[in-house]
């Protein structure tokens, strides 16, 4: 599938361009389109920004992401236990009283837990493939080897603490590391890998009991609890949603979130049976996000099923080879523009920046890249959510994605020539066939600085705003709602800029400029 998106970029003369011939091209294009500066300051960046959120930021950080352009702010579920739900939702009302102040939409989007694998909370061992070169891995409510049986004492502070179990048996004596999934056992063969912490701990199994596994240990370092564990190849026997997901989603649709990021997300099925949770609130969008090989197999019905798609790179970069990690984006991005489905590029995007207030030039490339692949929107997590240079990250991230969107079309042939004609034949059983002709009718129209849409509908995505984004528009899309909700739902379109009503259009565009009326 990745290749079959692969194009040739060719100059006026029909020749195949280098790279260095493409970008001496660049350097001699008037770039054409661009947003009048004075709007560009106001409006932001086209694609849009997604910033996690943690419980103690205050109003007046959000206030100050919210002017920097943040977008749709992102709460991380895995955070929070049955006792701090009322976190969440006393978090989701300060997003939404920043929002009503500053007049200006903000999605709230959930992430789930998911059917993920984590250690036990009490983890805590010293790994060293030297001097504990294979360690025990189980089930947390499985029993360990009692004294009766071994013979042994085990040294052990409650019976699912992690330390080391001395006994004569081999597959006794050594590290016993439990997690959260009681099929592990059965389901992991000799040669299985289980990587834990991002990859960051690999242990390979060399046998198999009834209860437990033992593995090889490749790395070391300190393994602590709640550490999540990747099993490639395998698929996971656990339902999509916990019961704690269940708990969370339910709070989360009183207060009037808006969305929710679907964790580990296999095939089609998963997203329909999200989609049934909710079905009482229509209002809540599923995006899921892919970070698993059998994700990636089942990319095209997934895309289908979903109303947007996160390329969640840690667990993706854990589960496949690193080196195709940057072919899997492009490939998941492709796939979702196909579908004219917004696509969100999330993690490490400006790691840096979680504790300096600079950044990398490697981040640089990698957040102006994840715009050309054809992200509508890009991602924060701990940079917002932990780090004290919120407010700078944020404000980075507009201007790299600024700079992206001026060379968009020249930089990359994706929406710009040849595969552009291809997406509008692949998109014309997706879009309506009016989007298609208005579209057809403003890309050679390079006197256009902004195109202003009222949206009266209650479906963001079967708007004429969002079905333009999905063709990359030359320019903003001022989008004015009716709803509410649409508004904060068209956060995920690019290009797209929804406001609740048509008096911040009046301000910025008043005494600046002409407006044609189109019908």
């Amino acid at each position: 599938f990745f290749f079959r998106c692969s194009i040739e970029m060719r100059g006026e003369n029909g020749r195949v361009l280098r790279w260095a011939q493409l970008a001496q091209l660049c350097q001699r294009v008037k770039l054409r389109n661009q947003p009048l500066p004075w709007l560009q300051a106001e409006l932001g960046p086209a694609t849009s920004i997604v910033a996690t959120i943690g419980r103690h930021n205050s109003c007046d950080d959000l206030e100050k992401m919210a002017r920097q352009h943040m977008r749709i702010a992102r709460i991380n579920g895995s955070h929070y236990t049955h006792d701090k739900l009322s976190d969440l939702r006393a978090l989701i009302r300060r997003i939404q009283n920043v929002s009503a102040s500053l007049d200006q939409p903000i999605a709230i989007t959930v992430d789930t837990q998911g059917p993920e694998i984590r250690t036990h909370s009490t983890t805590s061992l010293l790994l060293d493939p030297v001097y504990t070169p294979q360690v025990r891995v189980q089930w947390e409510g499985a029993e360990l080897p009692s004294p009766s049986e071994t013979q042994t004492h085990i040294q052990s502070k409650t019976p699912t603490t992690h330390t080391t179990i001395h006994s004569d048996n081999p597959s006794v004596a050594m590290p016993c590391v439990c997690v959260d999934y009681s099929a592990i056992a059965k389901d992991c063969s000799v040669g299985t890998q289980i990587l834990i912490a991002d990859g960051a701990f690999e242990f390979e199994v060399c046998q198999q009991h009834d209860n437990h596994l033992v593995c090889n240990v490749h790395s070391s370092g300190e393994l602590k609890g709640r550490k999540g564990c990747n099993i490639p190849e395998i698929s996971i026997d656990k339902p999509i949603l916990t019961e704690l997901d269940k708990e969370m989603l339910s709070v989360a649709c009183e207060e009037g979130a808006d969305m929710v990021f679907a964790s580990f997300v296999c095939h089609a099925q998963d997203v329909l049976d999200i989609q049934s949770t909710l079905e009482n609130h229509q209002q809540m969008l599923v995006l899921s996000k892919i970070e698993s090989l059998q994700a990636l197999r089942n990319i095209e019905s997934i895309v289908a099923a979903s109303d947007g798609i996160v390329v969640a790179r840690g667990d993706l970069g854990v589960e496949i080879p690193l080196n195709q990690l940057a072919m899997a984006q492009k490939g998941i991005a492709a796939a979702s523009n196909m579908q004219a489905k917004p696509v969100v590029c999330a993690t490490q995007m400006l790691e840096t920046m979680v504790s300096k207030p600079s950044l990398t030039r490697s981040e640089v490339t990698d957040i102006q890249n994840a715009v050309w692949d054809g992200c509508d929107s890009v991602m924060l997590s701990a940079e917002t959510a932990q780090g004290p240079y919120f407010k700078q990250a944020i404000e980075t991230m507009a201007s790299m994605c600024i700079a992206a969107e001026e060379a968009f079309p020249y930089v990359n042939p994706l929406f710009a020539s040849h595969l552009r004609e291809v997406m509008q034949s692949s998109m014309s059983t997706h879009l309506d066939k009016a989007a298609q002709i208005f579209f057809s009718d403003i890309q050679h129209n390079h006197e256009l600085d902004a195109i202003l849409i009222y949206v009266n509908g209650d479906n963001a995505f079967d708007s004429l705003a969002a079905q333009l984004a999905a063709f990359r528009t030359p320019c903003p899309i001022l989008a004015v709602c009716s709803n509410p909700t649409v508004a904060r739902h068209l956060t995920l379109s690019s290009s797209v800029i929804p406001l609740y009503n048509d008096a911040k259009v009046k301000q910025l565009l008043k005494g600046r400029c002409y407006i044609e009326l189109h019908d």
